[in-house]
């Protein structure tokens, strides 16, 4: 008798201490959050290809969540008329490295944004990020051990401080509203 009780306490803990050890992304997203991807899935992709003959592609926004101890808040300059600093995460998992960067159109502020994800990420031990994938990158042209290498366009980020998107940033829109103004539009 004494051993089955003593085989029901050893196994009882080993359950425990498996269920405590449990990603802190995992607890992240919420039945809100799935049900605006598939409204998004629904409706239409986030991009797709241009309609001028080019063979068609579409990309459709999706939750990713990473531990934050794998991500670098940078940037990258990319010319539109001006060279422009869209901010980007850097985040390497699983042998595959994930470039989440902004929308070139209109022009983000990086240090706006950027100060934003620094607040939203701090002290977090996870993150989720809702973006489409836009194509994939060599990964030659970055210093990473990982394997592969992909661009996705950020949407939104989520922690357990709340969210950061990229439709309702007030700087941002606030910014452009104003440049707006000048311009009659």
């Amino acid at each position: 008798m004494r051993k089955v009780l003593t085989s029901i306490v050893v196994a009882t803990a080993a359950l425990s201490t498996l269920s405590m050890y449990r990603s802190p992304s995992m607890d992240l997203l919420d039945e809100h959050d799935y049900a605006q991807m598939e409204n998004d899935f629904a409706h239409a992709p986030a991009m797709s290809a241009p309609l001028d003959g080019s063979p068609y592609w579409a990309a459709y926004n999706q939750w990713l969540c990473f531990p934050t101890q794998n991500i670098e808040i940078s940037y990258v300059e990319a010319e539109y008329g001006e060279m422009r600093k869209l901010p980007t995460l850097h985040v390497t998992q699983d042998s595959h490295f994930f470039e989440f960067s902004m929308d070139p159109e209109p022009a983000p502020n990086f240090d706006n944004i950027a100060a934003k994800w620094k607040a939203l990420l701090k002290d977090e031990a996870a993150f989720c990020v809702y973006a489409a994938p836009l194509q994939e990158l060599d990964v030659t042209h970055y210093s990473t051990p990982a394997e592969s290498a992909s661009l996705w366009i950020v949407n939104r980020l989520k922690t357990s401080k709340g969210y950061w998107n990229f439709e309702s940033d007030e700087n941002w829109l606030k910014e452009n509203d104003e440049s707006d103004a000048g311009t009659g539009e």
